[in-house]
């Protein structure tokens, strides 16, 4: 590739993003070829950030802000078609795209110590043939740190692991929700020298049951002779009244199963209670954890495990139109799928105090944002 001499001299961040998409292997006919891969990938990436939610309109904003790309970004070559954009997405192969991009993402943030773990079916995706994707989510970055296809037909239990494989955890702390309670999957965090905070359900029969229960006697105060922590926090919002209370304890030789869960160090439950229009609901989540029985790390990790559907999934379904999508092809849906998700982490990083959709206009408003942004 012939990187444009300014850009590897003075845009280091740029730099970097061209030498990653440089990485990703072409597979487009030889001798056929008019536009380098890295001049389509900044393009998509540059509109989609600036509102772009298809190919179409990311080829009408390449050629609304052609001369400032030629300028700035150092695009020569004329604004490629949607066909043409749609074809080279395509031929790319998800997992080289996903390396290569997240690569270069995840080098303009610092690393998180928690990472949340939790898949999302592509409701758009227009095929016989439906898929997930599993991504791992940095909550205190508001990045995407990893991602992979789950297979229609299969589930997480078998893919998990595979994500796994991508990403550094040592030090780290994982959660997943209750279809990640597998000691295969608790095995293998443990040997990546990571720790867990993981939910439970009753498809756990005994293992749950037998915590449930625990746990339960402890909140009842049927068990008064635990060492336990307790903590609580209460939200008030538009009339609702949000409380969450975090029991937690280390007190678990009497579990019979604690030695097939490697590093299992402390089990939790998070009691509800929403009051909305005079009625109230209350309702019991079980945890398992290899950290230590601290009520207050327990709750305030569990409910930033959310995060990755209240700041990632629902922005790509509701900002991005993810689930309205009518894409063809799985690898083009997950490359485009990609690029929503880093443009979602791109926008968490500008200091705007206003939502993702203000932000994206903002940035086709104020094209000097998004200079700032890649070329910084």
């Amino acid at each position: 590739m012939n990187m444009p001499l300014t850009v590897s001299q003075e845009n280091g961040t740029y730099a970097r993003l061209i030498e990653c998409a440089d990485q990703i292997t072409d597979y487009r006919v030889y001798g056929k070829i008019d536009y380098e891969l890295w001049q389509i990938i900044v393009i998509g990436i540059c509109a989609i950030l600036a509102g772009a939610n298809n190919f179409v309109e990311i080829e009408q904003y390449g050629k609304e802000r052609k001369r400032w790309l030629k300028q700035y970004f150092f695009i020569e070559c004329p604004i490629p078609t949607h066909d043409t954009i749609n074809r080279a997405f395509a031929r790319m192969r998800p997992k080289d795209f996903n390396v290569c991009m997240l690569k270069w993402l995840n080098s303009l943030v610092p690393q998180s110590k928690v990472i949340h773990l939790d898949a999302k079916i592509l409701e758009g995706y227009r095929s016989k043939d439906p898929f997930a994707i599993l991504r791992a989510w940095a909550d205190a970055t508001k990045s995407v740190l990893a991602q992979i296809k789950v297979p229609y037909g299969t589930n997480e239990i078998t893919a998990i692991p595979m994500l796994l494989d991508e990403l550094d955890v040592r030090d780290k702390i994982i959660t997943i929700d209750a279809i990640g309670a597998q000691k295969k999957i608790v095995q293998k965090i443990a040997e990546k020298s990571g720790d867990y905070l993981i939910a439970l359900k009753a498809n756990q029969h005994a293992f749950y049951n037998d915590i449930k229960l625990f746990l339960d006697s402890v909140v009842d105060r049927q068990l008064t002779d635990v060492v336990y922590t307790n903590y609580e926090t209460i939200d008030h919002d538009h009339g609702r009244i949000e409380k969450r209370c975090c029991w937690s304890t280390e007190d678990i030789d009497w579990l019979e199963q604690k030695t097939q869960w490697n590093k299992l160090k402390s089990i939790s439950v998070i009691e509800t209670t929403i009051v909305k229009n005079g009625e109230k609901t209350t309702n019991r989540r079980y945890f398992i954890s290899s950290l230590n029985g601290s009520a207050l790390l327990i709750l305030e990790i569990a409910r930033s495990h959310w995060s990755i559907e209240n700041q990632l999934h629902w922005h790509l379904d509701v900002t991005f139109g993810e689930d309205k999508s009518k894409v063809r092809g799985a690898f083009v849906a997950q490359n485009l799928s990609l690029l929503r998700a880093i443009a979602v982490s791109l926008l968490g990083l500008l200091p705007l105090k206003t939502g993702f959709s203000r932000k994206r206009q903002t940035v086709n408003r104020r094209p000097s944002l998004l200079k700032k942004m890649l070329l910084s």
